[in-house]
C-alpha cells in the first residue's frame, strides 16, 4: 500500500495489436506493485511465449506520486517502440511486452482527486478524461464490428432462427 496515505487506481488494459481495441482489464485500488508475467503468483498472469514469467513490476512511488515500471523480461519491454529497463510511465502510457508480445495501456488515476471530483462536482479536465467518449473511435469500431463478418453471420443466424420459428407456428 501507498505509505502517503493516497492510493492510486491502476488499470491495466490489454490492447489487441492488430485492432486496437481493448481485449481485457485489470484494476488494481490501492495496490503499490503489479507484476506482469507468466508465473503463477504474477498479478496478471499470460501465457504469451514471448512473455518471461516476471516481465514487468510496476511500483507505485508514493513519494513521486508515479510508478515506475521495471522491465525484467528477456525479450524486453517497450515504450512508445524504445526498449527500456526502467521508466516513469505517465498515464494512458501504452507498454508492450517484447517486440512482437503484447501491448497494455496503463492508467492510473489518484484515489483522493478522483474521490474529490467526484464529491465536489469538480470538472477538472485532467481527472474526468478518462470518462470523456470518443466518439469519432466509437463510430469507427462500431463501424468496423457492424461490417464484421462474425456480425454478419450472427445476423445471417438470427434470420435463420425467425424462419424457423415462423415455419414452426405455421
Amino acid at each position: 500500500m501507498p505509505t502517503d496515505g493516497k492510493s492510486t487506481i491502476l488499470t491495466l488494459h490489454l490492447v489487441d495489436s492488430a485492432k486496437g481495441h481493448v481485449v481485457q482489464t485489470w484494476r488494481f485500488e490501492g495496490s503499490s506493485r503489479v507484476v506482469i508475467g507468466r508465473s503463477p503468483e504474477c498479478d496478471i498472469r499470460l501465457t504469451d511465449k514471448s512473455v518471461s514469467r516476471i516481465h514487468v513490476e510496476l511500483i507505485w512511488d508514493a513519494e513521486k506520486g508515479d510508478w515506475v515500471l521495471i522491465s525484467h523480461g528477456r525479450n524486453g519491454t517497450l515504450i512508445g517502440g524504445e526498449m527500456v529497463t526502467e521508466a516513469r510511465p505517465k498515464d494512458r502510457t501504452i507498454i508492450q511486452l517484447g517486440p512482437s508480445g503484447p501491448k497494455f495501456q496503463l492508467s492510473y488515476v489518484h484515489e483522493m482527486l478522483a474521490l474529490a471530483a467526484t464529491v465536489t462536482g469538480d470538472t477538472d479536465t485532467v481527472t474526468l478524461e478518462f470518462l470523456t467518449i470518443d466518439q469519432k473511435r466509437k463510430n469507427e469500431e462500431v463501424s468496423r464490428i457492424a461490417e464484421g463478418d462474425a456480425f454478419r453471420a450472427l445476423i445471417e443466424r438470427a434470420k435463420q432462427l425467425k424462419r424457423e420459428r415462423n415455419d414452426a407456428a405455421r
